[in-house]
């Protein structure tokens, strides 16, 4: 895993792309999407005999040419609101795996993995970071980020923070959001200056695995000319070292932005 990732990774971190790169790449893929869709359902779906979409399409009677005329008649959002009212959705507990899938009489079994997506090549495993809940697994896939990463890009240009001294506060590895969103964040040129961590990023507190990711990724980036910040630890509990630094953005004349979770922002927002 570490070997594929450290490829993935080098290969991930190249020149960084710019705001016109990236809207060139959305136009782009807003023009195949009515084929990239057909594609994913086709292969990601209807090809996979354990599919939890699959068992909802087989319950609604719906076939894989159905969705395809409904594709050309009527589009994407069109389709979708059909399927919708076929019963083909998931609840925010069936997409968790809390709760089995129930449509018209039909029990549908399912756990976290079956909602992975079959067709992504080489990902590696973390968890999420669990603010509405227990932590659960999260795959992380360099196809995946290189087709985000050009979003992302466009949100920190349409926003204007691609001048605004950058941090996050997430916890280090085996959670994979501050991961991702830092590697998301050198690839868009846009380096995030501070790192501070809710987990304690040394070798004694984490998983050896966990840990070899995170230095893995540090060695990778600088290796790459691109700089991902040593995470530094900081507990729930001292929120006021972000607003410290927050403020002293500010005194230097500009708007420092912090990247967090839910509960972090709210003991940000306790601060005043």
């Amino acid at each position: 895993m570490l070997v594929r990732f450290y490829r993935g990774l080098r290969g991930f971190l190249r020149a960084p792309v710019s705001a016109s790169e990236a809207e060139r790449t959305l136009r782009g893929y807003l023009d195949g999407r009515e084929t990239s869709f057909l594609d994913v359902i086709d292969r990601a779906v209807y090809r996979q005999i354990h599919s939890p979409w699959r068992a909802l399409l087989h319950n609604a009677r719906i076939e894989f040419g159905d969705i395809r005329d409904l594709v050309h008649r009527g589009g994407i959002e069109s389709t979708l609101a059909k399927l919708y009212d076929a019963g083909v959705y998931l609840t925010v507990n069936e997409a968790k795996a809390k709760q089995p899938i129930v449509r018209d009489g039909a029990v549908i079994e399912v756990r976290p993995g079956d909602f992975d997506n079959p067709v992504l090549p080489g990902s590696f495993q973390m968890v999420g970071g669990g603010s509405s809940g227990p932590r659960r697994r999260l795959l992380i896939d360099f196809a995946l980020l290189e087709h985000d990463v050009h979003a992302h890009r466009m949100f920190l240009h349409s926003f204007d923070l691609e001048q605004r001294p950058d941090a996050i506060w997430w916890p280090v590895p085996p959670g994979g959001v501050g991961l991702k969103h830092a590697i998301m964040q050198a690839r868009s040129g846009v380096a995030v200056q501070k790192w501070f961590s809710q987990t304690n990023p040394s070798l004694r507190a984490n998983p050896v695995k966990s840990w070899l990711v995170l230095q893995t990724a540090l060695a990778g980036a600088r290796r790459s000319g691109l700089r991902l910040p040593t995470p530094e630890y900081l507990p729930l509990d001292r929120s006021t070292v972000i607003a410290t630094w927050l403020a002293s953005r500010k005194r230097e004349g500009t708007c420092g932005h912090i990247w967090t979770q839910p509960r972090a922002k709210g003991r940000l927002s306790d601060l005043g």
